[in-house]
């Protein structure tokens, strides 16, 4: 994960479109859906909107230019 203090800089960026994030959102749903299958303790480690937040985050760090 991204220091706590780059996520803003992560979440403005201004190539974000609302399709962008979508994908990256749908992206985190099935990526947890999967591993919730694989690990049923998985679900009862944090919340799901907490999960998704967090994966959207991750995948939105590693897009070229998320630095600032």
């Amino acid at each position: 994960m991204p220091p706590t203090e780059r996520w803003v800089a992560i979440l403005q960026n201004p190539s974000l479109t609302d399709e962008v994030i979508g994908l990256h959102i749908t992206f985190a749903y099935q990526f947890d859906r999967e591993v919730s299958a694989g690990l049923p303790p998985w679900k009862e480690t944090m919340p799901l909107e907490e999960r998704i937040l967090l994966l959207v985050i991750l995948s939105l760090s590693w897009r070229p230019g998320s630095s600032p």
